[in-house]
């Protein structure tokens, strides 16, 4: 087992604040470091940092045979590729912004790359790790939506453990400790516990394992075998695709740094005792930069596959320091309205709907059982997105018939509507069902929530959406060939119309602007369009957009450019041939089909992430039908789509579970939750790079997941 020396490969280190000058530049180039995360701010308020930024920028002209400056993921690559360092600048504290929320677009246009939110002590963004730990403050949360607006990753190395979690929560792009040791092999309150990097990896972060002998087990006695043994530990707790090496080396600087870094805001108090003569001694075999590439030696001692090792050191992008907020070169996103509540953990209502009521044997036969034991369940998917937490379930009658999308959250996460498609009726010694026309309102603020009232609506009413304001509501009545018209005012949801339309509609959504709405009529093969103005609802079937074959589920992107339909091809979902996504730009007149994705046999789910990045289509594959036919898989698959603009791309696909049904992504699109029917539990995948990475956690349900939907928009 081989590792290629430097630099054939990549070797990303996620923190280095030595002392600038060419010598170290020339060891960091012996090592075959391809990029690092290189300090150039820690006490300095914005005046002191712009100048270390132009000293930085000024070593790199000098020493251009050796460095080149990082400002995106390519100017990494480009580096190895020329055989220079790259040069990633960053903070080791948010002191340089000072008060100040437009500092940070300032400093992302110098180039600056990675800031950690707070150094060792409070500062206006939150507590660091030497101190009670308060949270984040008010101007923490707008700083964190700015970082990730300009594309500045936060690092939480010497940040405050609640600090730490509430900012993983609030950002909306993955975070990264750049260069942390845990707690569980030396207790320091600059060690991170078991169940920090756990929390850290759980929500797509980055570990970077530090060497720094203070915090090492060993301390001062440490060896290069001890750092390796340091990182195992971190990967047998988060994995070994989160995790990285952050060296944090000082070479060069002497005791004046070491007085001056280790005093509160380098004046005041002081938090630690380093001594530069005895306790920064590297350890034995790392003791300079240099020696960093004789790490892959040690780790091939410690057993480690090629694999790993590569992961680990950044030849891969999923594994190592993964700067997920590097902007690329298009200009920058105007600011969006900040939510204070919502970014420190706000519940965000994601709803599982039971249907208790269908099965179907190993020859594909469907059997109906006895109504009363359908439920609803209601899931906080906000708080902590990758471990959802159950805040009620009710008993209310539901059905797997019609796409996944009979159920919807308000914008304002105030009410839950649900309509039942199907009525069960006695017939014989049997059961049959039949069309329903109820629509159900669950009032969320209730603790628990509880429903408060019953509206009669459409027969077998299907698909509903609600418009982005919270007004209206459309719902799409399969048996009536309707679209019901439902005004919410407050907490009172009325039936005030009804519009009638050709065909079969079985899903609805409204468009981004709310003057529009899409009904898919899956026996027309095409997507009706609806007029709206007010509270008034029309349709004229010469708008009608062609689709694939049976399209039998619609959504629209965030910025209202797309709708996807999924066309299944078959009225009975599964028959073994491969269909398609129709990708349809609303925007154009008349709006057009531009593209097909093609997936497997039968998808009927389809969800788009909130922040409008990605799409998912659930794939049945015949998993209910006979066992013993040729297309029948046990289980279903999930595919994800990239959506850039107005193109989208298949980009990954997992295997879930049996029958899958309903999706729903996390608020911040790092998540996203499958209901599968017949396994009766609910997957929860990762999104990472684009790939859909299976957590190994599944939600036992106790029913059987027929729709999942969550909070609009």
């Amino acid at each position: 087992m081989n590792m290629p020396t430097a630099p054939d490969h990549l070797l990303i280190d996620g923190l280095i604040v030595s002392k600038w000058e060419r010598a170290t530049f020339e060891d960091m180039r012996r090592a075959g470091i391809s990029a690092a995360n290189c300090t150039v701010s820690v006490w300095e308020g914005f005046q002191a940092t712009v100048d270390n930024i132009a000293a930085m920028k000024t070593h790199i002209r000098n020493n251009s045979d050796l460095l080149s400056l990082v400002r995106h993921t390519d100017d990494i690559l480009d580096a190895q590729k020329n055989q220079k360092t790259g040069v990633i600048l960053g903070f080791q504290n948010g002191q340089a912004f000072e008060d100040n929320l437009g500092y940070i677009e300032a400093f992302a246009d110098m180039g600056v790359r990675v800031v950690q939110l707070t150094y060792n002590t409070q500062n206006l963004i939150g507590t660091g790790c030497y101190e009670r730990d308060g949270g984040l403050s008010g101007f923490g949360l707008e700083v964190i939506a700015e970082m990730n607006r300009v594309g500045i990753m936060i690092d939480l190395s010497h940040v405050g453990a609640t600090t730490s979690q509430e900012a993983i929560l609030a950002s909306t792009k993955p975070v990264c400790y750049s260069h942390c040791l845990p707690y569980g092999l030396k207790a320091h309150p600059r060690n991170k516990s078991d169940e920090l990097l756990r929390f850290m990896a759980d929500h797509g972060g980055f570990i970077g394992v530090t060497m720094f002998p203070p915090f090492m087990q060993a301390g001062a006695n440490a060896t290069i075998d001890d750092y390796v043994s340091a990182i195992d530990y971190v990967i047998n707790l988060a994995g070994e695709d989160c995790v990285g090496i952050g060296t944090d080396f000082t070479q060069g600087h002497g005791k004046d740094f070491f007085d001056w870094i280790t005093i509160d805001k380098g004046r005041h108090r002081r938090l630690t005792n380093h001594s530069a003569e005895t306790s920064i001694t590297a350890p034995l075999g790392m003791r300079t930069i240099g020696e960093i590439g004789d790490l892959p030696k040690a780790m091939e001692r410690a057993g480690w596959s090629s694999e790993r090792m590569a992961k680990v050191l950044g030849e891969t992008g999923s594994g190592n320091f993964r700067m997920h907020g590097m902007k690329s070169d298009s200009p920058l996103p105007a600011p969006e309205p900040i939510q204070l509540a919502q970014a420190a953990g706000k519940p965000h209502y994601m709803l599982v709907a039971n249907d208790e009521k269908v099965t179907w044997d190993d020859a594909g036969n469907i059997h109906f059982l006895p109504p009363g034991n359908d439920t609803l369940m209601i899931f906080d998917i906000g708080t902590d997105p990758a471990h959802p937490k159950e805040v009620a379930t009710l008993q209310i009658e539901n059905s797997l018939f019609g796409p996944p999308t009979n159920l919807a959250v308000t914008p304002d996460g105030t009410l839950a509507l649900m309509a039942n498609p199907m009525a069960w009726r006695a017939e014989g010694e049997g059961w049959k069902p039949g069309p329903g026309e109820l629509l159900h309102v669950i009032d969320l603020t209730l603790s628990p929530p509880a429903l408060i009232d019953t509206v009669k609506v459409g027969r077998q009413p299907s698909g509903l959406s609600i418009s982005r304001d919270g007004t209206l509501a459309l719902i799409a009545n399969r048996a009536d060939q309707s679209i019901s018209i439902i005004s919410i005012e407050g907490k009172k949801v009325s039936l005030i119309g009804t519009v009638a339309v050709d065909g079969h509609p079985v899903a609805v959504v409204f468009s981004e602007d709310g003057k529009r709405a899409f009904v898919a009529k899956m026996d027309k093969h095409r997507l009706g369009v609806l007029h709206i103005s007010g509270h008034h609802v029309t349709h004229n079937s010469d708008d009608d957009i062609l689709t694939g074959l049976v399209p039998y589920n619609v959504a629209v992107t965030p910025d209202g450019k797309l709708a996807l339909t999924v066309d299944m091809g078959h009225p009975n979902a599964s028959d073994g041939n491969i269909d398609t996504i129709s990708v349809i730009d609303i925007e154009s007149r008349p709006p057009r089909i531009i593209d097909k994705i093609v997936v497997d046999d039968a998808p009927e789910g389809l969800v788009i992430s909130p922040t409008g990045t990605h799409a998912a289509a659930i794939v049945v594959q015949g998993s209910n039908c006979d066992h013993k036919s040729w297309f029948y898989h046990r289980n279903g698959k999930v595919v994800l789509m990239k959506i850039e603009v107005k193109q989208v791309t298949k980009v990954s696909e997992i295997e879930v579970g049996a029958l899958p049904e309903g999706a729903v992504f996390s608020p911040d699109g790092r998540y996203l939750y499958i209901g599968n029917f017949l396994d009766a539990d609910v997957s929860i995948l990762e999104i990472s790079n684009d790939q859909l990475i299976d957590s190994g956690r599944r939600i036992a349900l106790g029913g059987h997941p027929a729709a999942m939907r969550s909070q609009s928009y």
